[in-house]
């Protein structure tokens, strides 16, 4: 009787871990790495500085199409020095509705936004951002943070990709600076 129950319960056990799924996690790759990914570097640069912007009339930035639920901000131009790129340009537009704490408006958020960066060559690096907030201080000033991506360009800058953090302060009468801290691979 021993024999049997210890027989039938092997036979169980079999049959469990025979019909149990390969955890991915188990799993170990017999492949050899090749050279192409065992020599790849990271070859992204650290990008740091910061920009000021000021209101324009003097072009009308493509894109940043805000439809009924949102206001543009209208054009923005820009320039300032950031590390790897130099001193260069650049532009914006965004869309934008307003932040209520109840019936007060405590801040902005930006949905969308159209940018670019020219560098000092004439290399233009184009941006994606989500979508962030402000918020108005004890100055006046609407501030906090944003991310934006570099989503390729011209030139050189033809397939950059990399992102960086950015600390915004407007102080809502047609000027605002960008703190930028990032990393750029192009």
């Amino acid at each position: 009787m021993k024999n049997i129950y210890i027989s039938t319960l092997c036979a169980v056990l079999l049959l469990v871990s025979c019909s149990k799924k390969d955890d991915p996690q188990l799993l170990i790759s017999t492949e050899a790495p090749t050279s192409e990914v065992l020599n790849k570097k990271d070859c992204s640069k650290e990008i740091k500085g910061k920009l000021t912007y000021n209101f324009t009339t003097e072009f009308d930035m493509p894109g940043s199409n805000c439809g009924e639920a949102y206001i543009s901000t209208g054009n923005y131009s820009g320039s300032g020095q950031l590390s790897v790129l130099g001193n260069l340009t650049s532009a914006t537009k965004a869309c934008y509705s307003y932040i209520f704490n109840q019936t007060n408006v405590i801040g902005i958020h930006i949905e969308n936004q159209s940018a670019y960066f020219t560098a000092p060559n004439g290399d233009i690096l184009y941006l994606t951002n989500d979508p962030y907030d402000l918020y108005f201080n004890s100055t006046g000033y609407a501030t906090g943070t944003c991310n934006f991506y570099f989503a390729g360009g011209t030139g050189k800058y033809e397939n950059a990709k990399g992102s960086f953090l950015g600390y915004v302060e407007n102080n809502l009468q047609g000027t605002f600076t960008v703190d930028v801290k990032g990393r750029l691979n192009y």
